[in-house]
């Protein structure tokens, strides 16, 4: 049976967790890039080093301008927490898909001697204890009605399906995508990563040029290096924030393993497969674990 399930046949919980976590981290990149950016700036406009007045003046106001932004921005981000709300909708996300998968595939705790009814009811409740252990993230959930399509048609009809049918829905459509997801966003990290690394050296040896040409000429009416020492630590800190290389290696770790579980699938039966997805989904798990951990390595135990 050639069935398949993307995101819309997820539960609307899930929708709502992940569409909200991608919002704000979407905001925190752009608002901490626009504060690297204002620093940057701000440099510029303090690099002068000619006796021109009326230049001196405006860099001096434009100056001002930038660090009152950049006061304002930082405070902003702190009271929007959006990077709090993206790791937050992400551990939601993720929670309630896993919840998702082991329904489907009757792992525990909705093994295949519950009705349909019996299993329902566990899945609910085990939802309303995601929305529980996350309560700061509950009024952007239930101003989207999160209870709708708790459990949406497409999962009662893969629950329904004969072991076959399920493993194979199991094996394309949980693990093998999943893994190519976890390489193609290693791949895209790494490149990424290797990226930035020539760009920083490349302003490195750009530094050391416009150091010789300082000793040589020592009259230019622009501090060319605050500039370049400035570029360097913005482009530094920016890959703080977007962090390129541990996860390149997380996602690769988390795709061998995946990769592994995969060589397992043909040798599972009806009685061992329940056990099989939940040793699967608590890989995946591993990952987010992982992934909460590197970017948050202080708050990773709260909600």
């Amino acid at each position: 049976m050639n069935l398949s399930i993307d995101n819309q046949d997820l539960p609307k919980l899930f929708n709502i967790a992940d569409s909200a976590s991608k919002r704000s981290q979407n905001y925190h990149v752009w608002f901490s890039g626009f504060v690297l950016a204002l620093s940057f700036f701000a440099a510029v406009a303090s690099s002068y080093a000619g006796q021109n007045t009326l230049i001196k003046n405006i860099l001096a106001w434009a100056s001002l301008i930038i660090f009152i932004l950049s006061f304002f921005i930082t405070l902003y981000l702190d009271r929007a927490k959006f990077e709090w709300s993206w790791y937050n909708g992400r551990a939601i996300a993720e929670s309630v898909k896993t919840k998702s998968w082991r329904f489907m595939m009757h792992s525990d705790p909705y093994l295949c001697d519950l009705n349909i009814a019996s299993a329902s009811t566990a899945f609910k409740n085990d939802i309303q204890k995601i929305i529980s252990a996350h309560q700061g993230f509950a009024k952007i959930i239930r101003s989207n009605d999160p209870e709708e399509n708790l459990i949406t048609p497409r999962m009662i009809e893969i629950r329904n399906l004969n072991f076959e049918d399920r493993k194979n829905i199991y094996l394309n459509e949980r693990v093998i995508n999943q893994k190519k997801w976890y390489y193609a966003k290693a791949d895209f990290n790494n490149s990424r990563a290797g990226s930035w690394y020539f760009v920083i050296l490349a302003m490195q040896f750009t530094g050391v040029i416009f150091s010789i040409v300082g000793i040589l000429n020592q009259n230019m009416e622009f501090n060319i290096l605050s500039l370049i020492a400035a570029l360097i630590s913005a482009s530094i800190a920016w890959l703080q924030i977007k962090r390129h290389q541990d996860l390149a290696n997380s996602y690769a770790v988390a795709g061998e393993e995946l990769s592994r579980i995969q060589l397992e699938v043909d040798s599972i039966d009806e009685a061992s497969f329940p056990i099989f997805v939940s040793n699967t989904e608590n890989a995946i798990s591993r990952e987010h674990t992982l992934w909460i951990a590197k970017r948050d390595p202080v708050n990773q135990g709260a909600n």
